[in-house]
């Protein structure tokens, strides 16, 4: 599979697992009922854009600069970690610093875990 082809299919996953995950969030809080399929379509078109750019800016360059033939595990296993680390870190220090609002850290969770599944999705090889 072409890169452009990888990087649409992820984003696409990345929109519906942050946008399920933000609807259960928002059903367990806010109790909303009647609104929730309008809260998951809406959700689903705007995270998917978001989505295909962080991939592009936060994924991509990865891939790009070690596009020497090295294969999708040693890639994943070379630049994950430090890459999970650093958007931990980034993500944690957002958290702290709105001293744990409950929105915020309900997104900030919802995007660290979209960005370790993005990364899965993209260069974990099938078994």
């Amino acid at each position: 599979m072409n890169i452009a082809l990888r990087v649409i299919v992820t984003a696409g996953k990345a929109a519906l697992f942050s946008s399920s995950l933000l609807v259960l969030f928002l059903l367990y809080v806010k109790r909303i009922y009647n609104e929730w399929s309008m809260v998951l379509i809406l959700s689903l078109s705007i995270t998917f854009v978001v989505a295909l750019g962080m991939i592009i800016l936060t994924i991509l360059p990865f891939y790009l600069i070690e596009r020497s033939g090295i294969n999708g595990d040693a890639f994943f296993k070379k630049y994950f970690p430090f890459y999970a680390i650093v958007f931990f870190s980034s993500c944690l220090f957002v958290v702290i610093s709105s001293q744990f609002n409950t929105i915020t850290t309900a997104i900030f969770t919802i995007a660290y875990f979209t960005a370790m599944m993005s990364w899965i999705w993209m260069f974990k090889p099938k078994r």
